[in-house]
């Protein structure tokens, strides 16, 4: 009898110490680090016991959370590395991120549209909430207006600075071309004249601090005067480009009114009206065409494509078109001569690949978690010196050396796809076990051991995460000390 009732009082011990595990782990909360944003910010972790919003609200005059920037759906339990797209009209340098009830319409943000809706999430009292810091640049791709100037539609700082324009020098910031004075807060069309002796193509925004003579610009020639800001080793900077160029992230296949499939083209800066064209992959070059949609000239921003001329595989390349036949009608193909392909200075067409799920290919999804703005082809191999064979074969770790590199995540652990060649670098997405991914580069050994195979849009997964098979012998060797374009919290 003793026995028993010890077995009995056992189990009901053991049971509440699950449940409190349980519980325990579920306990609403919220992270976020000091970060630097181009009109986006990313929570490190959530906690939610429920369906819930991440919501960032900007700060008020009493220092009290003010109005609602933006918020992202999440589930239950604990997500990492949330994205929050903000509205930058009333943005403040500090944020409150916060968490939300998602208790009315599942998937609708009813906060303020229906009493009681969606309403803050509190433990013992207090509010599920962390206040931090975000610096901002929000600034397109864009040509050089006609005085010389480029123009940032956004800049917000905590104090005075500067926003410093510099000259790209192989993928990482170069001279100073031009700078503006900003105030503390926010800074709307920011215009910056810059310099035509030794402009590039791509060009670099960066913020200064001015802590010298105020009003005074002063970095390198008062020691220590008005340096680069930085948020947790991250500096406040990012790429844009002042000719053609193609912005565009691995996704999840969308769909129009008819049912067709679609692919959402971030930005596309065109130079004249043109045609921003989906191409099928054909063994890694482009295929037949899938689809195609107009470009007015400058900067088109979320630019939806109908692939309603083929079915798209789980790669698609973007292309850059003129359009100098009749304007507004694609005839490359039909017409000699009209809506040619865009070339760069280097005579390389404008275009990337993409990947996509829910194609009905699992096997190369890529992804709508991937938010590193992904660049073209020959722009991710630029300047990148021939590998050794040593090298290759040592980083690729197959043993099929023939058809394109493919790396495969392991199905136990899958693969974590970062912003750059280091552990200490943002998790931008996740390659789950079995799918796969073509890199287009490798890096040597880094500090810590490790070797990295580059990803298009500048990004990377560790060699021992995945298994190789195909020709990677071949890949190009990239530094590991190569800057990705940065994004948020990336």
């Amino acid at each position: 009898m003793r026995k028993t009732l010890l077995l009995v009082l056992l189990a009901i011990l053991l049971i509440g110490a699950l449940t409190f595990t349980v519980v325990a782990q579920n306990t609403p909360s919220i992270a976020v680090k000091d970060q630097v944003s181009d009109g986006s910010v990313v929570i490190d972790s959530v906690t939610s016991d429920g369906p819930g919003w991440v919501v960032v609200r900007g700060v008020s005059g009493g220092g009290r959370p003010g109005p609602v920037l933006g918020e992202t759906a999440v589930g239950a339990g604990t997500t990492d590395n949330v994205r929050v797209v903000l509205n930058l009209d009333l943005a403040t340098p500090q944020l409150f991120a916060a968490l939300h009830k998602d208790d009315t319409n599942v998937g609708t943000w009813d906060f303020g549209a229906a009493s009681g809706a969606d309403a803050p999430v509190s433990v013992d009292g207090n509010p599920v909430q962390q206040l931090f810091k975000a610096y901002v640049i929000q600034m397109a791709d864009q040509p050089v207006a006609d005085d010389n100037t480029v123009v940032a539609d956004t800049v917000v700082m905590d104090g005075p600075g500067w926003l410093v324009i510099h000259a790209d020098n192989g993928g990482k910031p170069g001279p100073v071309l031009g700078h503006t004075a900003v105030h503390a807060g926010r800074n709307a069309n920011v215009s910056v004249e810059i310099s035509a002796d030794g402009r590039t193509d791509s060009l670099w925004p960066m913020l200064h601090e001015d802590t010298g003579t105020v009003g005074t610009y002063e970095f390198g020639t008062v020691d220590g005067a008005d340096l680069p800001v930085t948020q947790n080793g991250q500096v406040a900077m990012f790429q844009i480009w002042t000719v053609p160029h193609i912005r565009a992230v691995d996704q999840a296949v969308g769909k129009d009114d008819a049912g067709n499939p679609t692919v959402l083209i971030q930005s596309v800066l065109s130079k004249g009206p043109g045609f921003i064209v989906i191409h099928s992959d054909n063994n890694g070059q482009p295929g037949p065409v899938l689809g195609f949609a107009p470009l007015t000239d400058g900067v088109n921003t979320d630019v939806t494509v109908t692939l309603d001329q083929g079915t798209p595989g789980a790669v698609v390349w973007p292309m850059l078109h003129e359009d100098t036949g009749t304007v507004g009608t694609y005839e490359f193909g039909t017409v000699n001569g009209a809506d040619l392909p865009v070339k760069d200075a280097n005579g390389q067409i404008v275009m990337l690949s993409i990947n996509l799920t829910g194609t009905g290919d699992q096997g190369t999804a890529g992804g709508a978690e991937a938010t590193t703005q992904a660049t073209a082809s020959t722009e991710a191999t630029a300047e990148v010196p021939a590998a050794t064979p040593a090298a290759t074969e040592s980083a690729a770790g197959g043993t099929d050396t023939t058809g394109p590199c493919t790396v495969v995540a392991r199905v136990e652990q899958g693969a974590n796809i970062r912003s750059a060649p280091s552990m200490d670098a943002a998790i931008v997405s996740t390659l789950s076990g079995g799918q796969n991914r073509r890199p287009i580069g490798q890096t040597m050994l880094d500090a810590n051991g490790f070797r990295w195979f580059q990803l298009s849009g500048n990004t990377w997964v560790r060699t021992d995460v995945v298994t190789a098979t195909g020709a990677c012998g071949t890949l190009p060797v990239a530094s590991a000390e190569a800057t990705p374009e940065a994004t948020a919290g990336a």
